[in-house]
């Protein structure tokens, strides 16, 4: 019995000191928390106040942590927009909204893009003298063709169930084309674009490289008018109560202006992408210096294989 008891109170002594030393372990760990967290926001405060930057407060080589810290402080200060958490926007005006994109390279910052910046471009044009915009319309090429889809009907259901007539306005008094022959057309949009006159074009800015750069980009479907659908008669009975409700919207009678038709016009069409880029002077000669000693191996590359030609010209 003496033994038990003694047996119990050395337990006792052990959880007793066991617990006093988690107590103390766990004390010093929430107080180094709060020292490394402490030393974290003195550093990001630093940085953010007297590091060089790239772009607005921003700098190179910060983290993925810091990035998101600034970001939240441009969003509180509206120079910057979040949407939905994944979509970051440079607010420049009411009407000038620009995408902003980091470029991280083994989680370092590295590069700021603007995405889709011709509406800023005329203050970087005003503040460095650069170039003029060019204007590229939407349309790059537009043709006429017999309507691939062509299968006229002058009847129809409505929504009584009753066989009805199609107006004579939709009989089309076109002539189809000779079989696979198409119609170039001058290309008359009014919507155009701004495009850079040649690229890319740098700004060097003290320790900053700014280059303006673009993408043209193809638009994945082409575009389709019908030769109904700027008949005389169409649009005269587009004017009537009836014909205002058969074809407007998801009007019954709307898709048949394209069954009906016989010609149809084909536009093919393309985007302009304007990027500007923020990347720090000496990454920007490094990148100049690869590209030439690509250039390099591959005119070295030709020489010896014109070489080889020649070599084997003379041997066969």
């Amino acid at each position: 019995m003496k033994m038990r008891n003694f047996n119990l109170k050395i337990l006792i002594l052990f959880l007793f000191c066991y617990f006093q030393i988690s107590c103390q372990d766990k004390n010093h760990n929430i107080e180094n928390r709060k020292n490394i967290t402490a030393d974290s926001d003195k550093n990001f405060r630093n940085n953010l106040e007297n590091k060089p930057k790239l772009f607005l407060k921003f700098w190179k080589n910060m983290t993925q942590e810091d990035f998101d810290r600034v970001v939240n402080v441009l969003v509180k200060d509206k120079v910057l927009e979040n949407d939905n958490l994944i979509n970051l926007y440079y607010r420049v005006s009411a009407d000038c909204k620009i995408e902003l994109e980091p470029i991280f390279y083994k989680e370092k910052l590295k590069e700021i893009k603007l995405i889709n910046a011709e509406c800023i471009y005329p203050l970087y044009k005003e503040k460095y003298n650069l170039p003029d915009l060019k204007r590229k319309n939407y349309t790059d090429y537009e043709y006429i063709e017999n309507n691939p889809d062509y299968f006229p009907v002058m009847l129809y259901q409505n929504d009584k169930n009753e066989i009805v007539n199609l107006p004579d306005a939709f009989y089309d008094k076109n002539n189809f084309l000779p079989k696979g022959k198409t119609i170039k057309l001058k290309v008359e949009n009014n919507f155009s674009q701004g495009m850079l006159p040649n690229t890319p074009l740098i700004v060097f800015k003290d320790d900053i490289v700014i280059v303006f750069d673009q993408e043209i980009i193809k638009s994945v479907y082409d575009t389709y008018s019908y030769s109904l659908e700027n008949s005389k008669e169409i649009r005269e009975y587009k004017l009537t109560t009836k014909g205002n409700e058969g074809l407007m919207g998801f009007g019954k009678e709307s898709k048949y202006l394209i069954s009906n038709s016989k010609l149809r016009t084909v536009s093919i069409n393309s985007s302009v992408l304007i990027k500007i880029i923020y990347k720090s002077k000496e990454d920007y000669e490094e990148e100049i210096k690869q590209e030439e000693a690509i250039k390099n191996d591959a005119l070295k590359n030709e020489r010896v294989n014109s070489e080889k030609r020649s070599s084997v010209l003379n041997d066969i």
